[in-house]
């Protein structure tokens, strides 16, 4: 990883091209790319804005000092308009269910949504810039088993390969398509290779309860496995990074490895940066996916920032249990961004 404290490149960058930044949630952007949104007329997709259906009640709720999910996301949607009041950012929420509300199945779901949108974005702008979530925090370590399971996932697709191999030889031959591939990129809470399949919809019989019973048992104890290695890893007052970040993230990599001409940004997650910072992180990219990247610190002028994000009022002390959020002076006085030049896929 390259390191620079200028930030020369980044606002040479953001001052020439057309700009996204994509927040995961209504609060990400102004936290962590403060210096990119109070100043540049970019555009702010805040993608995991969604009100479940029927309205749900839970911890995260009551905590922000809400009713339900319902009161929650009509505040935060105030809250964010305030924010952004005056600034030259526009934004804009995609209204997918963030993880507090959304099962496994909502968010593999919603993923294919996002990634067409990004995609369409980048399409329109082949030179921009797309900015992303580099995803502090801390990072769980992955199940004992998981070299295991990985090497059945590469056999797996290596027998789709073959098949859809196959299946185009009988096309070209005038046969019909016969092959179904399914493609298993779950988002990171609950890795691929820790979730057991469910059932096809239809399935009928003995046999077909029984499976549907092993797997229904079977992702039980692989999620309780991943609460209980989730609490280890964050102790009394760590916070791991957050799955959506994760989820939004590793889909905006795989979209940008198909736009080589658009330039990837990484921000540092605030909070999550003081419990394990974003250095360490883009350090494990670049050993795992051949990501590479420079390091660019940009100043701040925190009471500035700080006038803004005070509108994020129901967050604010919930978001950090030592209430660094609340007083401008507990700011960082800098954001750190990663200027993404290798990508996988893209040589």
């Amino acid at each position: 990883m390259n390191d620079s404290s200028a930030p020369d490149s980044l606002a040479a960058l953001i001052a020439e091209r057309d700009v996204l930044v994509l927040s995961p949630h209504m609060d990400d952007a102004m936290l962590s790319a403060s210096s990119v949104v109070l100043d540049h007329p970019c555009e702010v997709w805040t993608v995991f804005t969604g009100a479940p259906r029927p309205p749900q009640t839970t911890s995260w709720d009551l905590s922000c000092g809400f009713a339900d999910s319902d009161a929650t996301v009509a505040a935060r949607k105030d809250e964010d308009a305030r924010a952004f009041a005056a600034t030259p950012a526009r934004t804009r929420h995609l209204d997918a269910l963030e993880g507090a509300y959304a099962t496994r199945e909502q968010h593999r779901a919603a993923l294919p949504g996002i990634e067409a949108e990004i995609d369409a974005w980048m399409t329109a702008h082949p030179d921009g810039v797309v900015i992303a979530p580099a995803c502090a925090g801390l990072h769980m370590p992955p199940p004992v088993w998981q070299p295991a399971l990985d090497a059945a996932r590469r056999v797996k697709n290596a027998i789709a390969a073959r098949r859809r191999a196959a299946s185009s030889a009988g096309s070209a031959a005038g046969e019909p398509f016969g092959a179904r591939v399914v493609h298993d990129d779950g988002p990171p809470e609950a890795p691929a290779a820790e979730r057991a399949e469910l059932a096809e919809p239809g399935a009928a019989g003995p046999l077909a309860s029984v499976k549907g019973g092993v797997r229904s048992a079977a992702q039980r104890l692989l999620h309780e496995e991943h609460l209980r290695r989730r609490r280890r890893t964050m102790g009394e007052d760590g916070l791991a990074a957050n799955p959506d970040h994760l989820a939004l993230r590793d889909l905006t990599l795989r979209v940008a490895a198909r736009h080589p001409g658009v330039q990837l940004v990484l921000f540092e997650d605030l909070p999550y940066l003081w419990h394990a910072r974003g250095d360490d992180e883009v350090a494990r990219l670049e050993r795992s996916s051949g990501v590479g990247a420079t390091r660019v610190t940009v100043p701040l002028d925190v009471e500035r920032k700080h006038a803004h994000l005070r509108h994020y009022a129901s967050q604010l002390p919930v978001l950090d249990q030592r209430g660094r959020l609340l007083e401008a002076g507990n700011l960082p006085d800098h954001e750190v961004f990663w200027l993404v030049g290798t990508l996988p896929g893209v040589s």
